[in-house]
């Protein structure tokens, strides 16, 4: 008897557990089904206003506020769902100015974000860094950011475009290489996912340059002194440096220009030695007119003085046309060894800068020396010896 009653006892108490764990569970569902969300109701600013009438009703038509406030917004808090709200506006008459239509709104639960297993997340140059994000809980102002180590980037230009479905945009400055994915939700309800996003490189491959043909002495200078420029042009060309390739082509194109006015002021003659049409000229002229005063005998005097003064005054007109001619010859000739002159010593400046100092002493130098000796006797003979080096 008293088993049974234990036995009863007994029951009851874990009927009576059973009963308040289920009413526990059922409550508690409930608070989370019906948690309230602070919100803010925001509208256009009536300038005649002193008041405004705010209606809110829920989706079955039930009215849950209607207030009366002075601001042109209300903050609220209302349980998870769709709703839709109407303004009156009150007027200094306390009267109602005019209404506004009634406007749906929805009421969200902000949950934490979370993303489809098996994407492929991939930021290359083929999508400009643009990665399609599938999922849930996607807020429209969800916050995306990479991390890699200690270092988070943020990425600005990434959107949601609903609740499913996000666009991520991958900076190009960003290094290539893995990294973890943070969304985040507004009231902090943030998701990380470790490692999801790859960034590949972006950058072209660079060609692989040939190994540059060292240059050998004088290799430079020889081609200057044969053409003027010419060892220039053939150090840009061989050091691929555009800067000697530039002197090069004014060194020649100089040298050439001066050689056509050479030309041109000397009478197409090719040879400084060798006699102008002008000096020609000048010597006929002068040859004719002396055989012509000896060959008239039989002239007075005046005749042949004022002859004479006629052919002097002839002859100093053709040599003033030698003599300017020569002068401008020869500045022309100066100017030319000029420009020869500055390339070649470019030339071996050129080689000296580019030639590695290691690789010098491979190259034969040339070397002048100059000894004096001076003896004389002071009780016993002695010597004195300088020695002067020059190397280049």
């Amino acid at each position: 008897m008293r088993e049974n009653y234990k036995y009863k006892l007994f029951y009851k108490f874990n009927l009576n557990l059973f009963f308040l764990l289920f009413v526990l569970i059922t409550n508690l569902s409930s608070l989370l089904a019906t948690e309230k969300k602070s919100i803010t109701l925001k509208w256009q600013k009536v300038q005649t206003a002193i008041s405004y009438i705010i209606e809110v009703e829920d989706e079955n038509g039930k009215q849950v506020l209607k207030q009366e406030v002075s601001q042109n917004f209300i903050s609220i808090e209302l349980e998870p769902g769709n709703y839709k709200r109407k303004i009156s506006v009150i007027n200094k008459l306390g009267e109602v100015e005019s209404e506004s239509d009634w406007k749906n709104f929805i009421v969200q639960r902000i949950l934490e974000p979370e993303i489809q297993k098996g994407q492929n997340l991939q930021a290359t140059k083929e999508n400009s860094g643009v990665i399609s994000l599938k999922g849930k809980n996607f807020h429209p102002a969800m916050k995306v950011k990479l991390r890699k180590e200690e270092k988070i980037y943020i990425l600005e230009k990434s959107k949601v475009i609903d609740s499913e479905n996000a666009e991520i945009v991958v900076n190009p400055e960003i290094p290539e290489g893995q990294y973890d994915l943070i969304l985040e939700n507004p009231a902090n309800k943030k998701s990380e996912f470790a490692q999801v996003v790859q960034k590949k490189s972006t950058q072209e491959p660079k060609p692989t340059e040939k190994p540059k043909d060292p240059l050998r002495k004088w290799e430079i200078v020889k081609r200057s002194a044969i053409l003027s420029g010419w060892g220039e042009y053939y150090a840009g060309s061989k050091l691929q440096n555009p800067n000697y390739d530039f002197r090069g082509k004014v060194y020649f194109g100089s040298f050439v220009a001066l050689f056509g006015l050479y030309l041109y002021f000397n009478e197409f003659t090719l040879l400084p030695t060798a006699e102008t049409p002008t000096q020609k000229k000048f010597k006929e002229k002068s040859s004719k007119d002396l055989a012509t005063a000896i060959a008239l005998p039989n002239l007075s005097n005046n005749s042949r003085r004022i002859f004479a003064l006629y052919a002097l005054n002839e002859m100093n007109k053709q040599a003033e046309l030698v003599n300017q001619q020569s002068q401008r010859v020869n500045l022309i000739l100066l100017l030319m060894a000029g420009v020869y002159i500055t390339q070649l010593v470019d030339a071996y400046l050129i080689e000296k800068k580019e030639i590695p100092e290691k690789e010098a002493y491979l190259y034969p130098k040339f070397q002048f020396q100059f000894d004096v000796n001076n003896h004389w006797n002071i009780g016993t003979e002695s010597l004195i010896k300088f020695q002067y080096n020059l190397f280049f």
